[in-house]
Formats: structure tokens, C-alpha cells, sequence
């Protein structure tokens, strides 16, 4: 018989037996492996190896039967060879060619024409890689070199040795294994980038009609340059907490809180201009736009006057009537100070929950800027409401100022890193000038 069809489990093993019948343009073979490909395209056949005697599937050399006729090449390739390989190549299962015999290039026309896995061959094969400009780190060679190392795949190739069945097919089975893995993978990754991409166009947008949108009107947030330093010394100071979900605080004379997930941005208390957020230290924060309505309709005040009192005359300012300056506020004894205090407090802690749920969770709080860097008292606060996010405060620490204020067995950590806004705008500039 040419053509041998047989089946161990799963695995189908098409073996040509005639010299002759093994050439690639050889009408025969083709025959024979059109009617393999019909059963190879079942359901329950997982893997198919390609394999025979004498000369290999080879490339025609001193074989009969090999059509010299232009036109009828031409018609085999057109009626049997190019339909095979289509149907090879559509398979989308272990396709093996196991091939042995003398011939220089044996398996080699199928193998690469097929974009089959090559899982044996002789020696003779060898210097069919080198005789068409094929180098150990590229093709076949390097396919098989692939499945089972360099060392190994050396010595199989120049041992003679026929290959089991079973053992290409588990070979070629943990390569495909392996192969689908990282394309679950790449999957994954492709489908959180969508989710990201569109989570962050949805923490962009203002609920306003779609013209300004268009025109950009939406939320942009602000110390990108300060979270942007943040960013890239958390795999320093806590790799987990840089591969997880982090909420940056930069507390300032402005400030404002960003949420990153694995370093990225993904939400950030600061809207369309850096009035947005927390109450800072002359600025409101985030305020009812029903407020400029009221200031204009009923205390009749301009743009510019308004302007005035929600970036000079609001936040700590506003509240207390006594200072911006966090440090003035504490040493005061009047109680619009200490109200003040408590207003920025509560709003950091409603801001928190806010970007822990756009997070999806929470691992680390990082504070940073002026009152993050120095302020225990505010850190403290901030800290305790955050219990039920898994901050456990280290007194001492905080008290001290340390690197991390939250206890070991804090299920979130916190810590305090100073920023270095100057240094990241150098960075840049460097960049831009191509220094």
C-alpha cells in the first residue's frame, strides 16, 4: 500500500511507503494524502504525523514520476498540491512531519511549504539547512531546537535515530500547549487593555453634550509630573504595590490623589482645570456647579469675581479665615481652623474610597508634596479612617516620619515618598533635546 493511514487514540499517522510516491509534486502522494486529510479533519483526531520510508517527503532528486512538463506541474500544483496544503494549514491541530531516509532534504518541501513542526529527521538532514541558507536559530532546525534544546535537538539529529511516534507528538503537543498559553495570554492582555482603554475614557468623561466633548471639555487632572515620579520609584519601595493598586497622595498647598493600577493612571480627583478635587490651600475643590449659578444669579458676580473666590479666596483659607499654611492651622486655637483641618481630612477620605472603588481594590496609600512629606498629624487622620480599607498605622513610624508608616501585618501598606518634581521635568527635557 502507498498511502498508510492508522490510528493510535487520537493521533493519526499518515505513512508513505513508496520512494517514489514521497516527492512533493508527485500526483500519487498528493492522492493519498487528500484522502489522510479527510480523516485528519475529525473531530476526534488531535494530532497528525506525516511520516514514511526511503527517500522522505523529498524535493525530487533521481525520482520517478517527477513531472518535468512545465504545464503539468503547473496543473498539479494548481489541482492537488496548493488544495493540501490549504487544507494542512487550516487544520488547527499538531501537524508532524517525522520523517527519515538518506535524501538530502528530506521533509523539507511539506515542512516548510505546510508550516508543519519538523519532529525528525537523519543526519543527511543536516546539511540540506545548510545547503539552502537555513541557520540553526531560524526554521525547522530551530523549531525543534525549540521543543526540546539546542543540545539535545544536535545530538538527535545526528544520531540517525527514528523517532517514535508518541515522543513527536508529545514534543509538538507541549510546544502547542505552550503556544496557546501565551496566546490566552496575549488575549488576556488585549482584553484589559480594552477595559483600561475604556475605563479611562469613561474617568475622562463629562456627563455634558457630546459637542464638548468633542471640543475636549473633560476631565484631564493635574501633578501628573509628581505622580509620575511616584510611579517609578514604588518598584523600589514596595513591587507590590507598583504591580498593584496604589493611591497617591500629593498634599499640598495643591493637592489631589490619583489612583494607578500596575503604575497607570486610572483616576484622579483633579477634573478639566486644577480646581477640581480636594480643598486646598486657597481652592474649593470639587463644588456643586449649581454654586456659580446661585453667585451669579443671586449675588450678582462675574466670571472674574468668581474666578477669584473659588482659586484665592476658598479651601483652608476660606474655611478658617486665618491661614492656607496647614502648620498655621494646627498652632491656631481658633476653631474655624480646626474645622478647616477636618474638612480636608474627611474629603481625603471620601476621595479614597471613591478611587479604591475605581480600583477595584486597594494594596498601598503613598503620601507625598508638603503635608504628605511632613504633616504626621494629617497622615495619622487619614490613616485611622482608612482602617476599613486595611491601613494599620505604625504611631512611631508616622511619628518619625519613616519610609513606611503602616504596621507589617497591614493588609495595605502605607508609606511616605517624597516627590521630585524638578527631577522628572530634567528627565524630560534631556528626552526632548536629545541630550
Amino acid at each position: 500500500m502507498d498511502v498508510e493511514l492508522t490510528r493510535d487514540e487520537a493521533v493519526l499517522t499518515v505513512t508513505l511507503n513508496r520512494p517514489e510516491v514521497l516527492n512533493a509534486l508527485n500526483a500519487a502522494m498528493h492522492d493519498g494524502l487528500a484522502a489522510a486529510l479527510d480523516q485528519a479533519a475529525a473531530d476526534d483526531v488531535r494530532a497528525v504525523v506525516l511520516t514514511g520510508a526511503g527517500r522522505g517527503f523529498c524535493v525530487g532528486q533521481d525520482v520517478a514520476e517527477f513531472p518535468s512538463d512545465p504545464a503539468a506541474v503547473g496543473e498539479l500544483l494548481r489541482t492537488r498540491y496548493n488544495p493540501n496544503i490549504g487544507r494542512l494549514r487550516s487544520l488547527k491541530k499538531p501537524v508532524i512531519a517525522a520523517v527519515n531516509g538518506p535524501a538530502a532534504g528530506a521533509g523539507l518541501a511539506l515542512a516548510l511549504a505546510c508550516d508543519v513542526r519538523l519532529a525528525a529527521s537523519t543526519a543527511s538532514f543536516v546539511p540540506a539547512f545548510v545547503g539552502i541558507g537555513l541557520v540553526p536559530d531560524s526554521g525547522i532546525s530551530h523549531t525543534l531546537s525549540r521543543l526540546i534544546g539546542p543540545s539535545r535537538a544536535f545530538e538527535w539529529m545526528v544520531s540517525g535515530r527514528r523517532l517514535p511516534a508518541d515522543e513527536a507528538v508529545a514534543w509538538v503537543a507541549a510546544e502547542e500547549a505552550a503556544k496557546w498559553e501565551r496566546r490566552r495570554l496575549q488575549a488576556l492582555e488585549e482584553g484589559w487593555q480594552l477595559c483600561r482603554a475604556l475605563r479611562a475614557r469613561l474617568a475622562q468623561m463629562l456627563a455634558l453634550p457630546r459637542e464638548f466633548d468633542d471640543a475636549k471639555v473633560r476631565r484631564y487632572g493635574f501633578h501628573g509630573i509628581s505622580y509620575e515620579y511616584i510611579a517609578g520609584r514604588l518598584p523600589e519601595v514596595d513591587p507590590r504595590a507598583a504591580a498593584g493598586r496604589t493611591v497617591v497622595l500629593h498634599l499640598g498647598n495643591g493637592a489631589s490623589m490619583c489612583a494607578l493600577a500596575a503604575g497607570r493612571s486610572v483616576a484622579t480627583t483633579m477634573g478639566f482645570t486644577a480646581l477640581d478635587g480636594l480643598p486646598m490651600g486657597t481652592r474649593c475643590g470639587a463644588l456643586d456647579p449649581g454654586v456659580i449659578l446661585y453667585l451669579m444669579d443671586q449675588r450678582r458676580m462675574d466670571a472674574r469675581s468668581i474666578e477669584t473666590l473659588l482659586y484665592k479666596q476658598s479651601g483652608l483659607l476660606g474655611v478658617s479665615g486665618v491661614s492656607s499654611d496647614m502648620r498655621a492651622l494646627h498652632a491656631s486655637g481658633d476653631p474655624r481652623a480646626a474645622l478647616a483641618v477636618d474638612l480636608f481630612v474627611y474629603r481625603i477620605g471620601r476621595e479614597l474610597g471613591s478611587l479604591a472603588a475605581a480600583l477595584g481594590g486597594l494594596d498601598a496609600i503613598v503620601f507625598t508634596a508638603g503635608i504628605g512629606e511632613h504633616d504626621a498629624i494629617v497622615r495619622e487622620r487619614v490613616c485611622r479612617q482608612a482602617a476599613w480599607l486595611g491601613v494599620d498605622l505604625d504611631p512611631v513610624a508616622n511619628d518619625r516620619h519613616a519610609p513606611r508608616i503602616s504596621t507589617e501585618a497591614s493588609r495595605t501598606a502605607a508609606w511616605v515618598i517624597p516627590t521630585d518634581e524638578e527631577l522628572v521635568i530634567a528627565r524630560h527635557t534631556v528626552n526632548v533635546l536629545a541630550l
